[in-house]
């Protein structure tokens, strides 16, 4: 298993399916508001050049089982800070550390650009990505409360 950040377009488009995957389980499971047909395309490539954002990839076997994205947030009246926006690893690749080797190589990352924070946000029923992320360092802060208005 090889962990490197994406740099070209086939991997990028690799990337946007393993989102669309990960959409769908999001609607499937926590989020009923999503579109049944809604997928992903072109996101990836569009970050590619973006030096506030960053994709990680984990390839096995010349195919993408998994990825991370992160950015920077944009905000200058706050001390540089980072979100892990979406991470995914199909599921027979799970349980092998591949997630946490990503949160490591975005921390390697963020520190780099001398980023003072990380943030996730992460469905309160998502109890194994909430694991994950407790193990990985973080712990628990800004709590977003929604409501459903119709």
């Amino acid at each position: 298993m090889k962990i490197e950040q994406v740099t070209d377009a086939e991997t990028a488009d690799a990337c946007d399916e393993l989102l669309t995957k990960l959409i769908t389980d999001e609607r499937e499971t926590y989020n009923s508001n999503i579109p049944s047909d809604f997928t992903v395309s072109g996101w990836y490539r569009t970050t590619l050049s973006n030096t506030s954002r960053v994709t990680f990839a984990a390839v096995e076997a010349q195919q993408v089982v998994g990825f991370l994205h992160g950015f920077i947030k944009d905000d200058p009246a706050i001390q540089p800070e980072a979100r892990l926006d979406a991470v995914f690893v199909e599921p027979a690749f799970r349980g092998q550390g591949i997630a946490g080797q990503f949160i490591c190589q975005f921390q390697a990352w963020c520190r780099k650009k001398h980023i003072g924070f990380l943030d996730v946000s992460v469905w309160q029923q998502n109890h194994g990505a909430i694991a994950l992320y407790r193990k990985n360092g973080f712990t628990a802060g800004l709590q977003i409360l929604r409501m459903k208005l119709s």
